[in-house]
């Protein structure tokens, strides 16, 4: 049996999660970024994500499974 799975548009208080997504997905990348490049800090990229989740004009949205599904049917 697969677990359940839900897509739903994000919101603020999905910006912690997508902080630390964005920001542990970038590990890999001083080992090929431009000389100088510095990954944003999990607070530049929660303030960021804070606000443009806040702008209704702003799409972005969320998959969750298992539980996290369940809890949104």
């Amino acid at each position: 049996m697969t677990e359940p799975i839900a897509i739903r548009r994000a919101g603020p208080a999905d910006a912690p999660a997508l902080a630390r997504g964005a920001v542990d997905a970038l590990d890999d990348y001083p080992g090929f970024a431009p000389a100088g490049w510095e990954r944003p800090t999990y607070e530049q990229e929660l303030d960021g994500l804070a606000e443009m989740l806040a702008d209704p004009a702003y799409h972005c949205f969320a998959a969750l499974a298992g539980a996290a599904a369940e809890r949104c049917a």
